[in-house]
């Protein structure tokens, strides 16, 4: 199984230039497209990880399939809630961006959609105002700035932990947590030094749309939960000071929707097989937990240091 050959393709269409940590950004949206319910948190110093440009770019290209919603802007405004919920109906994806920025009122939204996949809407009748809960189910890119917009050491779980600037209830219902870190001199030349491309719109227009595809269309059947992958938890709340987030039961289910999209994504290697996966579904087999198990390790080495790593987490 070489799924690493459609990771690979779909970053080399995005027109930002792929350093080590923008990499593992846009293979993060794929798995935002194939999985049923995935929360990223992205987090780094601003200008770094092409966190705004990258949304923008996705709203752009394709706005019925992606919303973006800023940290400085207003969810009061007319036809905001409505589009999210129509976001939600066609498997899109949801980026809030510059969450640390956010006024009340969109935290509150960011909540409820993290935790309670709804949106409250208020609709006037007549006299009468009418608020409802709507159900929404549509995974979330969320985008944020270090406190002071730096990283103090980046490496220092205790300081980098500090820096985060949302409430940790908050924190605990995102699936991921990915912290990036400032380019690095041969980062920033590569930037610099980078013209751009012309890109084929059509082509991740039609990338992209494969995923949503696959996402509404295959059932993945899951049987249970391999014991390497409990084991693999526990270790995770054995030695949960190392990590930036708190280890809760959300990450079972972060592990099997990567999983599940894993298992989701393999049948597009098999394209002759396609209208069999759609008609019967697929199982998640042990390739697609290890699979899914390993992208999740990258999201850790991108901030632990290389012996705390090496001594509790790796596989």
């Amino acid at each position: 199984m070489n799924l690493k050959t459609i990771l690979d393709g779909f970053s080399e269409s995005i027109p930002i230039k792929t350093t080590k940590n923008i990499k593992i950004i846009k293979d993060t949206l794929v798995y935002l497209l194939v999985c049923d319910k995935l929360n990223v948190f992205v987090i780094a110093p601003p200008s770094v990880g092409a966190k705004t440009s990258m949304s923008r770019f996705f709203v752009d290209i394709i706005p019925d399939r992606f919303f973006l919603i800023s940290g400085a802007g207003s969810i009061t405004k007319a036809g905001v809630r409505d589009r999210i919920i129509e976001i939600g109906k066609r498997k899109g994806l949801l980026f809030f961006d510059e969450v640390h920025n956010a006024p009340p009122e969109v935290k509150k939204l960011l909540y409820d959609l993290l935790q309670f996949h709804r949106v409250l809407t208020i609709k006037k009748m007549g006299f009468r105002t009418v608020t409802s809960d709507i159900q929404v189910y549509c995974n979330i890119l969320a985008t944020a700035n270090p406190i002071d917009s730096y990283w103090a050491r980046y490496g220092d779980i205790n300081k980098m932990k500090e820096q985060i600037p949302l409430d940790p209830v908050i924190m605990r219902r995102f699936h991921l947590v990915i912290p990036v870190e400032d380019y690095n001199p041969k980062e920033f030349r590569e930037i610099c030094s980078d013209t751009g491309k012309n890109i084929n719109k059509e082509e991740l227009i039609n990338k992209i749309e494969t995923f949503i595809r696959a996402s509404k269309e295959i059932e993945v059947i899951q049987k249970e939960i391999p014991k390497y992958v409990v084991d693999y938890l526990m270790k995770l709340k054995e030695n949960n000071d190392y990590l930036l987030f708190p280890v809760t039961p959300e990450l079972k289910v972060a592990i099997t929707e990567l999983a599940k999209g894993t298992a989701r994504l393999s049948t597009l290697l098999n394209p002759k097989k396609y209208k069999e996966y759609v008609e019967k579904g697929i199982v998640i087999k042990d390739e697609h937990w290890k699979f899914a198990l390993d992208f999740f390790n990258r999201t850790l080495k991108q901030y632990m240091p290389e012996n705390i790593y090496n001594k509790y987490f790796k596989i």
